[in-house]
């Protein structure tokens, strides 16, 4: 899946979907499912300082979420990771 999303083709269909979304400068963008977060920066570039970027992935308990540490070392000020270990509200 990873080699794909990196190649030419995986590239600009991303490229083309976000063109197609039309974020804009002050907006909220989510991305649910960020994973390791390779799309954060092309979402925070558009919505440039004053917006603010969500991603959420789903990890094991007590393992790092590799979105926050990534946003940590890259200095982000627009983007806020966050990691969950379940999307439903009824397991308890």
């Amino acid at each position: 899946m990873l080699r794909g999303a990196a190649s030419d083709a995986g590239r600009a269909y991303k490229q083309e979907l976000l063109d197609l979304l039309d974020i804009q400068a002050g907006q909220i963008a989510l991305d649910v499912g960020c994973g390791p977060g390779t799309d954060l920066p092309a979402l925070a570039e558009r919505v440039g300082d004053r917006g603010t970027v969500i991603g959420v992935t789903v990890t094991k308990p007590c393992s790092p979420g590799p979105a926050s540490a990534r946003t940590a070392c890259q200095g982000w000020k627009s983007v806020k990771a966050t990691r969950t270990t379940s999307l439903s509200n009824r397991e308890r």
